[in-house]
């Protein structure tokens, strides 16, 4: 079967480039399905968390100071300098890779998902949960 190649591909300088149709263009629906995802998330990282355990989407940022629940205790930890947010494969959720360091001293690196109420911003708020629940 005969290789299919644009004129423009035709030259002497290298191989020649099969042709390939473009990708069609996704349609454009009236309702976007994720509006109400993102209205929210919207609505939660306004509010400001009643618990520690409350679910908090927030804008972090790399080298942000934050405070991470690992092993069922509230500990301070700032955000990985390079670190971008991964998305899990199995539940879709965000996690921020996070550096802290354990009760002997030892720095630790690991990722926390702050839709799972284990990562919050270090802020007032956050500080006045922690001394609520006796964390401070």
């Amino acid at each position: 079967m005969p290789s299919r190649t644009r004129s423009s591909d035709l030259s002497t300088s290298g191989p020649s480039k099969p042709w390939r149709a473009p990708a069609p263009e996704p349609e454009v629906s009236d309702v976007d399905m994720d509006s109400d995802v993102d209205e929210n998330n919207a609505s939660l990282a306004r509010e400001q968390p009643r618990h520690l355990d409350d679910p908090w989407v927030y804008p972090f940022q790399p080298n942000e100071k934050v405070w991470i629940r690992n092993h069922d205790k509230w500990i301070r930890g700032k955000i990985f300098p390079r670190s971008v947010p991964k998305v899990g494969s199995s539940d879709n959720l965000t996690y921020w890779n996070v550096l802290y360091q354990d009760s002997f001293g030892h720095k630790l690196r690991k990722y926390f998902a702050p839709l799972m109420g284990e990562l919050k911003p270090d802020t007032p708020a956050v500080r006045s949960l922690l001394r609520e629940a006796h964390w401070l």
